[in-house]
C-alpha cells in the first residue's frame, strides 16, 4: 500500500462476485472472444496470476489477475482444428496428468463444433507468436488487430457488468 498510487487504486470497473483465478481467466478470455468477434478465444495460462475481487475492481487489482497485456489476433480455422484445441483447453488440477498435453490455454468456444465448418478465433499476440506450441502448427494466419489491446478489453468488460 506505500507504493500504490492513486491511479494504481482507481476503479477501472466492477464485479457483482469475486472471481477465483480459473473463473476470472475464463471472464477475461470470454471478454476477448466478444470484443474480437471471434466463436472462441485462447490465452495462455501464464497471463493469468490472481483472481479479481467482487465489488470495485482496481487497476492493481485488474493488473494482478492479467500479469501481461498485449495485441488481440484473430484467425480463421476448421472445426477440426477448434475442436482438437477446444479438447487441449482449459486443464487444472482436476484435469488427470494422463491426460494433460501441450500447452495449458484458457478457452471459451461454442457448445458444438461443426468439423466442416470455419471458425474464428483470437489470442493474444503472445500466442500468435507461439502459435507451434500453443496450437500444434506454425502456419495459422493470425491478423493482429493493434486496436484491441487485452487490458483494455477487460477494464471495459468490467464496466459493463
Amino acid at each position: 500500500a506505500k507504493h500504490l498510487t492513486d491511479e494504481d487504486l482507481a476503479a477501472v470497473g466492477r464485479l457483482p462476485d469475486e472471481l477465483a483465478r480459473a473463473e476470472a481467466a475464463r471472464f477475461v478470455v470470454d471478454a476477448v472472444r466478444d470484443a474480437a468477434g471471434g466463436d472462441a478465444a485462447f490465452i495462455g495460462n501464464t497471463t493469468f496470476g490472481d483472481g479479481l475481487p467482487g465489488g470495485e475492481v482496481s487497476r492493481v487489482a485488474l493488473d494482478a489477475c492479467v500479469r501481461f497485456d498485449g495485441i488481440i489476433c484473430v484467425a480463421e480455422v476448421t472445426g477440426a482444428q477448434l475442436r482438437a484445441w477446444m479438447e487441449q483447453a482449459n486443464q487444472g488440477p482436476e484435469t488427470p496428468f494422463a491426460e494433460r498435453e501441450g500447452e495449458s490455454l484458457f478457452a471459451v468456444g461454442p457448445d458444438a463444433i461443426d468439423a466442416a465448418r470455419k471458425y474464428r478465433v483470437a489470442t493474444t499476440d503472445w500466442g500468435m507468436k507461439n502459435r507451434a506450441r500453443y496450437f500444434g502448427s506454425a502456419d495459422i494466419t493470425f491478423e493482429e488487430r493493434p486496436e484491441l489491446k487485452l487490458k483494455a478489453i477487460v477494464a471495459e468488460a468490467l464496466k459493463k457488468l
